[in-house]
């Protein structure tokens, strides 16, 4: 008999256990969805951060480093560089101006888009919304390297709302 107890007791214990693990679930969905996206912009990011520490990665300011996985929002253009078509992009180089398109940029990040979701090349400004990562050993290209990529979910032209999934074929 006693041990028909137990029993019940370790089902009632893991159904409990259960149930909380979904509502933390829940709340932490709830949470992902509801958080506002901290505004960023090209200047606040410390491109010229490559001395490493003895320790490895370069030192990166407080605020830079508390915004890994938070959802930011940062407008910039595509770089056509970093395309190799102008439909189903899913992955580009964001730089903060027309001038930075050129050859030798020193200022970028990495914007992977999530799931499904593609964008169209543009050459107007476009604002992404997602997580933020810090790359670390840092992502090259040739000479050029950067510690930054946002994993976005959002992608829309400047002055226009972001959506996610695919920019309007229109945005050329």
């Amino acid at each position: 008999m006693s041990g028909g107890v137990s029993i019940r007791r370790i089902s009632f214990r893991f159904g409990i256990a259960v149930l909380l693990t979904a509502v933390i679930l829940v709340a932490v969905f709830i949470r992902s969805i509801q958080q506002p996206a901290a505004q960023l912009s090209f200047s606040e990011l410390p491109f010229h951060s490559d001395e490493s520490t003895e320790s490895g990665p370069p030192l990166l300011p407080l605020y830079i480093r508390s915004l890994e996985s938070q959802r930011v929002s940062i407008s910039g253009y595509i770089s056509p560089r970093s395309v190799y078509s102008n439909h189903g992009i899913t992955k580009f180089i964001l730089v903060p101006d027309t001038m930075s398109m050129v050859p030798n940029y020193t200022e970028f990040l990495i914007v992977h888009l999530t799931g499904d979701a593609t964008t169209s090349f543009t050459v107007k400004p476009i604002t992404v919304t997602g997580r933020f990562r810090i790359l670390e050993p840092p992502f090259r290209v040739g000479d050029l390297s950067t510690h930054f990529q946002i994993d976005a979910d959002q992608v829309g032209i400047v002055g226009e709302p972001s959506v996610a999934g695919e920019l309007p074929k229109s945005c050329f």
